[in-house]
């Protein structure tokens, strides 16, 4: 019911009163009571009061992911189900009472847990705030304002709501059969690298990662591969996609499980992973702890795990650690054990204190886990010109741009960093192959035109199989001594070492280069480049020291196209973009 407007929006009332009647007999006192169970909590009452006060106009003019379809209304507190519809959080968990079903979509919810939506929640507050402003603006500028076409937007209301009633009621009726295909497999699912468009928006699966390009996908945060929409249950299937987001949030009790332990004499090389809160140190020095004994540390669980360590309230790496018969999972006093064994003294050494005590500091920030020095530490090119370029690249080193993510190679620690000194989740069998006691610098790369391909499968943390078709394309090693061309050799020597020393498949490579001729030469070179698919070409001064930051000792080479456009008319932005450029035709 909208005040003010005259205009009621009938649906079938999500919270049915109880089916038990009273029967002959009943006294007053006993039919009093049934009325208190049948009546609506308070804070349900509170909140279809405080969305009912909205004018009409404005739940008119919301777009509609804003409006719960329980409450005919613009949300509030945004709580998101497993299958990816979003209501008012209040209400769906009143329908969660006594309901196991989604209310829109009516598939069956075996885990009724729900997702707060603070993306849709800031998107909602930021549209009110600008709705506000407009108003204010019309009032003085003496425009009509828009609270004055509350009839109008009272019909619209009346009709879209009927409207939703409708298709509410027509997708339950067809839910049972779709629900029997998903079962039976005979709705499509997506194929790896393919795209399909839902409304306006576009739904892929690239690199194992399911993505959509809505605002509900892009703004939810955390790791891309747990992330979901309704877009996504709509194509590949509200059961389907219900039964990925259960395993990606499965949260199991550490009580009552069972351990497995087994004999490890020694942390050297293996993998190892945390869950839960830790009681005698923090999770920084827990990590410290680990590596100082020649353990590799992981943010998450992979099949390549081989101990789980569980402190309290663990998360659902501790799930699927136990659906690993490979992972042992150990209790915090085990791995303290563990840790004293490796080490003759039980204490870290003086650098590895040193390290721990940023990571403490890090860690009470609230920081993600990272190493700061890195960003700092990473050469960067400067773009070449071939008009207005002072420099003669006769003689310099030349070699091919590659598309794909840059990345630290920390030989010491065993530790991959991104361009940010963010750490890279690299399985624990791709790590293998990369030599240790050397730092590399160098890309992760997956092949020409595949940039999106490699970012989706290097930015997940749980290290996929797909992991096998990324190589790390090594170009320098910059620790190693002053001149490009002996660092070069270095890095050459760590790799065959590496090669000589395993008889596993080896994901990391020298990245050639060849002597420049001239300008000329380098011209060809790049349309050689590009016309194979290829990004550009990096000059490179022989015989430059390796320093972080822009350097005028390594340039990058690519095609700058552009060409002229007349612009016929343009239109304004609507929505968050009120009051801004929009669309030019």
């Amino acid at each position: 019911r909208h005040h003010g407007s005259g205009v009621n929006i009938v649906i079938s009332n999500p919270f049915p009163e109880s089916d038990n009647e009273s029967s002959e007999g009943t006294n007053e006192e006993e039919d009093s009571d049934d009325d208190d169970k049948n009546e609506l909590p308070d804070n349900v009452q509170k909140i279809m009061e405080e969305i009912s006060s909205d004018p009409p106009e404005l739940a008119n003019s919301a777009p509609p992911s804003f409006i719960c379809s329980l409450a005919c209304g613009i949300m509030r507190h945004p709580a998101m189900t497993l299958v990816g519809s979003t209501y008012e959080k209040v209400m769906i968990q009143q329908w969660l009472r006594d309901h196991d079903t989604d209310p829109l979509t009516n598939q069956h919810l075996s885990d009724t847990r729900l997702i707060d939506n603070w993306a849709l929640k800031d998107s909602i507050e930021s549209w009110r705030q600008q709705h506000q402003q407009q108003s204010r603006n019309c009032q003085r500028e003496g425009k009509k304002a828009p609270e004055e076409d509350s009839k109008q937007a009272a019909k619209t209301i009346k009709e879209g709501g009927q409207k939703k009633i409708q298709e509410m009621n027509d997708y339950t009726a067809n839910s049972g059969a779709q629900h029997e295909n998903e079962i039976n497999g005979e709705d499509d699912d997506l194929a790896e690298g393919e795209e399909r468009q839902v409304s306006s928006y576009t739904v892929k699966l690239i690199g194992g990662v399911y993505s959509c390009s809505c605002p509900a996908w892009r703004y939810k945060g955390g790791a891309i591969d747990a992330r979901s929409c309704k877009h996504l249950a709509q194509v590949r299937g509200a059961e389907r996609e219900a039964q990925r987001m259960r395993l990606v949030f499965q949260n199991s009790n550490v009580n009552g499980k069972k351990r497995r332990r087994k004999d490890i004499t020694s942390l050297e090389g293996k993998s190892i992973c945390f869950t839960g809160a830790l009681q005698t140190m923090t999770r920084a020095k827990a990590h410290a702890l680990a590596q100082e004994c020649g353990a590799v540390v992981h943010q998450s669980v992979t099949r390549n795990t081989d101990i789980l360590v569980v402190g309290r309230r663990p998360g659902m790496k501790l799930s699927k650690g136990d659906e690993s018969n490979h992972c042992e999972i150990w209790e915090e006093e085990d791995f303290i054990d563990a840790t004293e064994s490796n080490s003759a003294t039980g204490t870290p050494s003086v650098s590895v204190s040193a390290s721990i005590e940023e990571a403490n500091t890090r860690s009470s920030s609230g920081a993600q886990l990272q190493d700061a020095s890195v960003p700092a530490k990473i050469m960067l090119a400067h773009s070449y010109k071939f008009d207005n370029s002072r420099v003669d690249p006769t003689g310099w080193l030349m070699s091919e741009k590659l598309d794909g993510m840059r990345a630290w190679w920390d030989g010491h620690k065993r530790r991959l960093w991104s361009r940010q000194g963010k750490p890279i989740h690299a399985p624990t069998w791709w790590l293998e192959s990369l030599p240790s006691g050397i730092t590399l610098d160098g890309e992760l790369w997956l092949g020409r035109g595949k940039f999106q391909e490699c970012m989706s499968i290097v930015r997940r943390q749980d290290g996929p199989q797909t992991w096998n078709q990324v190589t790390f394309v090594v170009f320098d090693a910059p620790e190693s001594a002053t001149g490009y061309e002996e660092r070069y050799s270095k890095a050459k020597e760590a790799l065959e070492e590496a090669d000589a020393s395993t008889s596993q498949q080896q994901y990391a490579w020298l990245h050639p280069y060849a002597i420049c001729n001239g300008k000329e030469h380098v011209k060809s070179k790049l349309d050689e480049i590009e016309e194979q698919g290829g990004e550009g070409l990096m000059l490179r001064k022989p015989g430059s020291e390796y320093k972080g930051g822009r350097s005028n000792d390594l340039l990058k080479v690519k095609s700058a196209r552009d060409d002229e456009a007349i612009v016929n008319s343009h239109e304004t932005g609507r929505g968050r973009h009120g009051g801004r450029l929009g669309a030019v035709h």
